[in-house]
C-alpha cells in the first residue's frame, strides 16, 4: 500500500500536462454546450470508446487477477442509454463512426494504463 500513493502522483504529475490539453477540447464545462453540442460529443465518445473498451476486454481475466472486474466499470452501454434518451435512433448508432487510431492495449501494463485514463475521466 505504501507504493501505492507513490506511484499514483507519478501517474498525476506525469499526465498533468495531457488533463490539461483534454480540458481545453472537451466541451462539457462550456457555458454554451447545448443538447445537440452535447449529444455530439457522447457520440464521439461512443466511437472512441466502443473500441477500446473491445481491446480492454482481452485483458479482463488479467484485471480480474487483480480485483479489477472491468464489466461494471464499462462506460459504452452508459454512453448508448444516454444517446438513446436524448433521442438517437439505435439504427443511427450502428452507424456512427468508430476510431481507429487508439492506443496499444497489447499488454496488461498497458490495459492498467487505459483504465487509469478511463477512470480519472469519469
Amino acid at each position: 500500500m505504501a507504493l501505492r500513493e507513490p506511484l499514483m502522483a507519478l501517474l498525476k504529475a506525469g499526465t498533468a500536462g495531457l488533463h490539461a490539453r483534454i480540458e481545453q477540447v472537451v466541451p462539457l464545462m462550456d457555458p454554451a454546450l447545448d443538447r445537440t453540442a452535447y449529444r455530439g460529443y457522447l457520440e464521439r465518445l461512443h466511437g472512441y470508446l466502443g473500441p477500446l473498451e473491445e481491446r480492454l476486454a482481452a485483458h479482463a481475466p488479467g484485471l480480474l487477477a487483480w480485483g479489477i472486474d472491468l464489466a461494471p466499470r464499462l462506460k459504452q452501454p452508459l454512453l448508448v442509454r444516454d444517446l438513446l434518451a436524448l433521442g438517437q435512433s439505435e439504427a443511427a448508432l450502428a452507424g456512427l463512426p468508430l476510431c481507429e487510431a487508439l492506443p496499444a492495449v497489447a499488454t496488461l501494463e498497458e490495459a492498467w494504463g487505459c483504465l487509469y485514463v478511463i477512470e480519472g475521466s469519469t
